[in-house]
Parts: C-alpha cells; sequence; structure tokens
C-alpha cells in the first residue's frame, strides 16, 4: 500500500506539476514525461517480454549554469515463457544535479530509490550515476553515463550499467539516435548475467507543438554465468514525449528542458 501511494503521490508531482509552469508565464520550471511500449524476444530462452513504462521529470534552474531535476519513472514487464505468464514491477524515485552550457554540454550526477516487485516480494535499493552530454555541434550530440544500482531484499543484487549514444539532428524536429548499452547484474551468490544491446530510435516532434512522437529497433545478447546458453535479443518499441515550459524545435528542447533517461540497465534504471 504504501508503494502504491508513492507512485500516485510521485506521478502526480512528475506529470501535472509542469502543466502549471509552462514557462510561457515566466516560471522557469519545465517538464517532459515520456509514455512507452517495448517488445523483446529472447529467441534461445523461448522468452518473450512485453513491457510498459511511463516516467516523468520537472527541472529547476539553479544560478549561473547549475540545474536540479526531479526525476520519477515506473516499468511493468509481462514475461511470456510458454506457460503462465508473470510480471515484474520496477519504479524509481530519485533526482539529478547538473552543470549546463548552451555551446559545451552537460556534467552532472543522479541518485535515486528503486523498488523491484517480482510477484513474491520486493527488493529495494538505491542507484548513483555520473553522466555526461557534448554538444558537438549544432546538430550533432554525443552522451554518456556509468552507473552502479543494488536491490536488496533477502536477496542483494548488484548491477553495473554504462551507456554511450550520438544524437543527430537530421531536421530541427527530427532526432536519429543510435546507443550502445552494456549491464552486468550478480546477486550474493556471484551468479548473474551480462546484457548488451544496441539501439536505434527517431523522434519527431509536432510543430507548434509540445507533444513528439517515438519508435526504436533494438539488438543484443544475453550472457548468463551460470553456464546456461547465450541468447540473441532484438526487440522493437513506440512512444510519445510531452514537453512543457520549452519552445522551438527538437534540439533547442532537448539541449534546454530535462535530462532524458539514457536507458539500458537490466531492470530499465
Amino acid at each position: 500500500m504504501k508503494r502504491t501511494i508513492l507512485l500516485a503521490t510521485s506521478a502526480l508531482v512528475a506529470f501535472a506539476v509542469p502543466a502549471f509552469a509552462d514557462g510561457k508565464g515566466g516560471s522557469h520550471m519545465s517538464g517532459l514525461g515520456e509514455f512507452g511500449y517495448d517488445y523483446t524476444d529472447l529467441d534461445d530462452f523461448n522468452l518473450d517480454r512485453s513491457s510498459f513504462h511511463a516516467q516523468g521529470s520537472v527541472l529547476w534552474p539553479l544560478e549561473g549554469s547549475w540545474n536540479v531535476q526531479g526525476n520519477f519513472a515506473f516499468n511493468t514487464d509481462r514475461i511470456d515463457t510458454g506457460g503462465p505468464d508473470f510480471a515484474i514491477d520496477t519504479w524509481k524515485f530519485g533526482g539529478t544535479a547538473f552543470w549546463r552550457q548552451q555551446n559545451e554540454g552537460v556534467l552532472g550526477g543522479e541518485l535515486w530509490y528503486q523498488s523491484l516487485d517480482v510477484g513474491m516480494g520486493y527488493l529495494d535499493g538505491v542507484g548513483i550515476a555520473a553522466r555526461g552530454e557534448y554538444f558537438f555541434s549544432p546538430t550533432l550530440t554525443f552522451g554518456g553515463r556509468i552507473a552502479y544500482s543494488n536491490y536488496d531484499g533477502g536477496t542483494s543484487i548488484d548491477e553495473w550499467t554504462i551507456n554511450a549514444l550520438g544524437r543527430y539532428y537530421a531536421q530541427p524536429n527530427l532526432g536519429l539516435t543510435l546507443g550502445v548499452n552494456y549491464s552486468s547484474l550478480n546477486d550474493d551468490g556471484g551468479e548473474g548475467l551480462d546484457d548488451w544491446t544496441v539501439r536505434g530510435e527517431a523522434e519527431y516532434l509536432f510543430a507548434d507543438c509540445d507533444t513528439s512522437v517515438f519508435a526504436d529497433v533494438r539488438f543484443g545478447s544475453v550472457d548468463p554465468d551460470a553456464g546456461a546458453t547465450d541468447s540473441d535479443q532484438w526487440g522493437l518499441g513506440l512512444g510519445l514525449r510531452l514537453r512543457f515550459g520549452t519552445t522551438g524545435a527538437l534540439v533547442q528542447r532537448d539541449r534546454t528542458g530535462p535530462l532524458q533517461e539514457l536507458g539500458g540497465a537490466h531492470f530499465l534504471f
């Protein structure tokens, strides 16, 4: 019940507050919301995963080039193994502090609380990350992130994640992203898996609108430590993003509004 209240309250703050601070009335606060669906197939494991996610961020600029950002995210996986389906729910609530110069890039850090519901109980934990972006040109951005997180609740799980991407704005409102994600997951018995993915995304922001649509395709591999067969994985995703308190083309909104999740961790974060 407490987690349900936290989830509902966090979502309300993350998605409702920016609607009252669209920036056009003089407020500097801005927001970003995202809703999406992903399908993933792991051929050698005979496993299919359907995922729905929602996440939101609220950004407050500080003095100079410093900013703070509140983040919320929720993801639910529905997994089909050929027998009875089962679900994994994950949510996150945290913050980001970062320095940003419009002609240079971004450098900052993240801290968050996370909870994993595997149907038989909860695993709770925290995470920390360092991230940066380099504005190579008016149409090209490079980004990277390294993160550590853990889950604990009878079983302890540690995860290291590395993400890197390039984002090219083929048009002011059309962004094309190519990213590589790697994560290493281990439990308290020393067993785990390595997961890597290459992901391509196209996003289009409708003219004179705060809404964009995106679609992505992914390919990668999952390598368990316990001697099980490796499995290739491929996936497709689609969704929409809502931006509040920023104006202009997609490239301008991305470089002035809240930072997006770089993604790639095994449990979303």
